[in-house]
């Protein structure tokens, strides 16, 4: 992952730096810039390897998820999106395909309340759905990456593993069972969680969307901070459709937190201090998320797994995604980790 950061800030030294831009390289999970009358929040994201590894199969998903990428971005700084742009590009794909895409994208847009929706059809080699979503705030957004004290506790807006398990399905239970995979695929629908951001804003500063999977949202958080995250490893992190689809499949779950099609969760921390009153508001408004862990003092990953503590480094199994490993191999290498660190769930 810091091969990663210094690639994209290879590419961006040289670039001009607007004097509106409030955040900094990878401090958030949107660019925001300081507009006359208020804030303005921007983000671009490409669905591409989902669509060229066969990861997702139906092009509805495909759509949907092509929307919440950037949308779910927008909400990891506490804003809700109000236009986006959608670019498709394809050679290969038929109309009733792109129709269905752009059903996925209109779903969307429907249940985000996106008041402006422009769509770019182009040509290429290899199809590449992408989002630019744009969100305004009369006031400065709360949330990013940094921020993360000694002490703060972390939570999730919901359990984690679904888009993983759409991707295993997609890849080993198709051959066996299609039927199953389908079912999977199709009613593949994570959210981005605005409303759910609006609340945490007003008790914690420090969010990130869980897109990358879980393993890798934590390790950017231990980059940008410089902190010791300690994650409880147990049943409660994962999805029903993750867990059941591990069952299948006869994995350990470890590959849904590891691996890196996630969804799009929060996880954020709310100070040890302010956890009771925090915990207590959402009784009283309806919501309920997961407490996953702690910030520690110095720096690194740690799982409790059993009552035990388990330092793990997880720098080179992260990297493999970028090298280019063909989804076997990579699922071999992660449930290996897997197994060489003692890391299993159990019950």
């Amino acid at each position: 992952m810091k091969k990663e950061i210094e690639y994209i800030n290879s590419l961006i030294k040289d670039y001009p730096r607007s004097t509106s831009q409030l955040n900094y390289p990878f401090h958030s999970d949107a660019e925001i810039l300081k507009m006359p009358d208020g804030y303005l929040g921007v983000s671009v994201d490409a669905v591409s390897e989902e669509i060229n590894l066969k990861l997702i199969h139906n092009p509805e998903t495909l759509g949907w998820m092509t929307v919440t990428a950037s949308a779910s971005d927008l909400a990891a700084i506490g804003l809700k999106t109000d236009k986006i742009s959608i670019l498709l590009k394809t050679s290969s794909e038929t109309t009733e395909w792109k129709n269905l895409f752009k059903k996925g994208v209109d779903e969307a847009a429907r249940e985000y309340q996106i008041d402006e929706v422009e769509e770019v059809l182009t040509t290429g080699s290899e199809t590449l759905s992408a989002c630019t979503a744009y969100g305004f705030s009369k006031t400065k957004p709360a949330l990013s990456r940094v921020g993360l004290e000694e002490g703060d506790l972390l939570y999730l807006t919901g359990p984690i593993g679904w888009g993983n398990a759409t991707a295993l399905a997609n890849i080993a239970i198709r051959k066996m069972a299609p039927g199953i995979a389908d079912l999977i695929d199709t009613s593949y629908r994570p959210k981005a969680r605005f409303k759910e951001a609006a609340f945490i804003s007003q008790f914690g500063q420090v969010c990130i969307d869980t897109s990358d999977g879980l393993l890798a949202t934590l390790k950017w958080l231990e980059i940008f901070n410089h902190r010791k995250l300690k994650i409880d490893y147990s049943k409660k992190l994962f999805h029903p459709i993750a867990l059941d689809v591990a069952e299948k499949t006869k994995v350990d779950p470890w590959l849904f937190l590891a691996s890196q099609n996630g969804e799009f969760e929060l996880l954020f921390a709310v100070s040890g201090e302010r956890s009771g009153s925090f915990e207590k508001s959402c009784q009283e408004n309806g919501f309920s998320f997961l407490r996953i862990g702690s910030v520690e003092e110095g720096e690194g990953l740690a799982l409790m797994i059993q009552g035990k503590e388990k330092t793990i480094v997880v720098d080179q199994l992260l990297d493999m995604l970028q090298e280019g490993v063909e989804p076997e191999t990579y699922i071999k290498n992660m449930l290996g980790f897997a197994a060489v660190n003692g890391i299993k769930l159990e019950g």
